[in-house]
C-alpha cells in the first residue's frame, strides 16, 4: 500500500512538472508567434509580395518547430514512464526475491530445528540404551556367575 501511495505521488509530481513545463513552453512558443506576429506586420507594410514568402516560410518553419518541441515533450514523457515502470519491474522482482529467500530460509530454519530434535532424541536414546545395555551385560554377567556357581556346587 505504501508502495502504490509512493507511486501514486510519483506519478502525480512527474504529471504536474511536466504539465507546468508544457504550459511553460506553450506560453513562451505564444510570445514569440506574437512577436514573430508584429515582425511580420512591419515586413509586409514594405514589401507584400516579398514578404508574404517569407511569413509561409516562417510559419512552416515554426509549425516544424512545434512539432519537434511536442515530439521531444512526448519522448521525455515516455521516458520518464518508462523509468517508472522498469523501478516498479525492479522493486517487484527484488520484493519476489526478498520473499523466496525468507521462504527457504524459514524452511531450512524448520529443518534445522527438526534435525537438532532428532539429534536430541537420538543423543538421549544412546544415553539410554547405553545404560540399558550396562544393566543388561551386568545382569548377564551375575547369572553367568550364578550358573557357575552352580555348577561349581556353590550357592
Amino acid at each position: 500500500a505504501i508502495q502504490e501511495d509512493e507511486r501514486a505521488k510519483m506519478q502525480q509530481e512527474k504529471e504536474m512538472f511536466l504539465e507546468q513545463a508544457l504550459a511553460d513552453e506553450r506560453r513562451r512558443l505564444h510570445a514569440q508567434a506574437e512577436d514573430e506576429r508584429v515582425k511580420l506586420d512591419q515586413i509586409l507594410s514594405e514589401s507584400v509580395d516579398k514578404e508574404k514568402r517569407l511569413a509561409e516560410e516562417v510559419i512552416k518553419q515554426r509549425e516544424k518547430s512545434v512539432a519537434m518541441s511536442e515530439e521531444m515533450h512526448r519522448l521525455k514523457h515516455k521516458y520518464a514512464d518508462d523509468q517508472t515502470k522498469t523501478k516498479l519491474q525492479l522493486q517487484d522482482m527484488l520484493h519476489g526475491l526478498q520473499t523466496q529467500w525468507l521462504y527457504e530460509k524459514n524452511h531450512l530454519d524448520e529443518k534445522f530445528v527438526e534435525a537438532m530434535r532428532l539429534l536430541t532424541k537420538a543423543h538421549a536414546d544412546i544415553v539410554y540404551l547405553t545404560k540399558k545395555n550396562d544393566a543388561l551385560e551386568r545382569q548377564l554377567y551375575d547369572l553367568h556367575e550364578q550358573q557357575h556357581r552352580v555348577k561349581n556346587g556353590q550357592h
